[in-house]
């Protein structure tokens, strides 16, 4: 088995962990997936409840989060070192992972999670830092 293989199998199983209503703290999805959730336990709690997997909450949030998160300008950044006047630019804003954790209200493991689904499913990139 290949690097790629291995990479996608891991790819496949993280889309198919469990998060319940608790875990994700946002009072829209929170509804919907006490509602509409599978009973089963949550991978990041492991409360029995209603739950979605990774993969039916990144096909829920997706189109929001890419019509609202835009990559930050980068500005420029001067060395602080005496006599040395390179210059550098810095992208400005959070991370991927924090925007995730802040629109969910959730735990970085989650958002992480999430975020590595949405990699693998569109074929995008996204820096992780």
């Amino acid at each position: 088995m290949g690097l790629r293989s291995l990479g996608n199998n891991y790819q496949a199983n993280l889309g198919q962990k469990k998060v319940c209503s608790t875990c994700v703290n946002d009072p829209i999805l929170e509804k919907e997936i006490s509602q509409s959730g599978t009973i089963s336990s949550c991978s990041y709690c492991d409360v029995h409840s209603a739950t979605w997997s990774l993969k039916i909450l990144v096909n829920r949030i997706e189109d929001v989060y890419t019509t609202l998160v835009r990559p930050g300008n980068y500005e420029p950044r001067w060395s602080s070192e005496p006599g040395d006047d390179r210059i550098w630019h810095e992208q400005e804003g959070e991370s991927p992972a924090e925007i995730l954790q802040e629109m969910l209200s959730c735990d970085f493991e989650i958002a992480r999670d999430i975020l590595s689904v949405m990699v693998a499913q569109n074929s995008y990139a996204i820096h992780q830092d």
